[in-house]
């Protein structure tokens, strides 16, 4: 210890000693009755004297001098306490929490305080010295920074990671949608590419080119071998009509007699236009079967010829 700390020490103990002392001697005035003085002052000016005891106690760096300082502030609070007490009990005879003064209960308090702060210190002086303490709350200090830091960190990490999966998805919605922009711009150019292939083909077979309408459709004409809807119609009614032509021609032969059978006509029509005889039935039915398919291949033609 030098000689400044030594100096310093003893003012310190200087300094408790009148306290406690000043605050010994009020609490004997009172109890002896030797001075007119109130029960107020004394709690007034006793509880300057404890919180002169123990500030220092709580911010002072050295266990030793927070334990003298701390060991001050519990001797001025036991002895007000006591005071307090044996005044309540001089007056209502009985020691009951209800009935305890609002001076009894604060000094009650304050013991309390400054009790469970002295044996904190005391556990101190006990396991460490001032060196390895100091190392300890250095340890502590580090560590409490330390946990700040992680917890900081941890923070910040949480904050740039929901970040990036922010931009993630911002990115993967937006090349998705540049994929289906990419998609439609290909399906308009492969329909663009059909259009105009078309309009190739047309322009090498000499055939006249129609616009195609809004929808989409194409506004070609026809080509060879499709037909309107009229056109069919018309065909069907052709058809009909050979067919009717190919049933009935054989019964307007106006060279034979009596017809009873379709194909006693044939034979009687096949008669007067080739002059051909049958001499049986089944000739007959040869020569209607060549009728049938003779018909059949004149009128094919001509419907080919018709709409090729």
């Amino acid at each position: 210890m030098t000689e400044s700390t030594e100096k310093t020490w003893k003012t310190k103990i200087i300094f408790q000693a009148v306290f406690c002392s000043l605050t010994v001697i009020l609490t004997l005035l009172y109890a002896l009755g030797i001075q007119s003085i109130s029960l107020t002052t004394v709690n007034v000016l006793c509880l300057s004297f404890y919180f002169t005891q123990l500030a220092p106690g709580l911010i002072d760096h050295t266990n030793q001098q927070k334990a003298q300082w701390l060991l001050a502030a519990v001797f001025i609070s036991a002895s007000l306490t006591s005071l307090n007490l044996w005044v309540n009990y001089q007056t209502l005879g009985q020691f009951r929490l209800n009935t305890l003064s609002g001076w009894c209960l604060t000094w009650m308090l304050l013991l309390l305080v400054a009790s469970v702060s002295t044996i904190n210190i005391l556990i101190r002086l006990f396991r460490w010295s001032q060196e390895q303490w100091e190392q300890i709350r250095k340890i502590r200090q580090e560590h409490r920074q330390k946990s700040k830091e992680s917890r900081i960190a941890y923070s910040s990490s949480r904050s740039t990671h929901r970040l990036d999966i922010l931009g993630l998805s911002q990115k993967h919605r937006k090349e998705l949608r540049e994929s289906k922009q990419k998609s439609r711009l290909e399906r308009l150019a492969l329909k663009a590419q059909l259009r105009k292939d078309r309009l190739l083909l047309k322009l090498s077979k000499g055939g006249p080119i129609k616009e195609e309408d809004p929808k989409g459709e194409s506004s070609y004409p026809d080509m060879p071998g499709s037909f309107s809807m009229g056109e069919r119609a018309i065909l069907v009614l052709l058809a009909c009509i050979a067919i009717g032509i190919f049933l009935l021609l054989p019964f307007f032969n106006t060279l034979g007699g009596a017809i009873s059978t379709w194909l006693d006509a044939i034979k009687n029509f096949n008669e007067s236009l080739f002059s051909k005889k049958f001499e049986n039935i089944s000739e007959a039915r040869v020569d209607a079967a060549y009728y049938r398919t003779r018909s059949i291949a004149l009128l094919s033609v001509n419907i080919i010829a018709k709409f090729s």
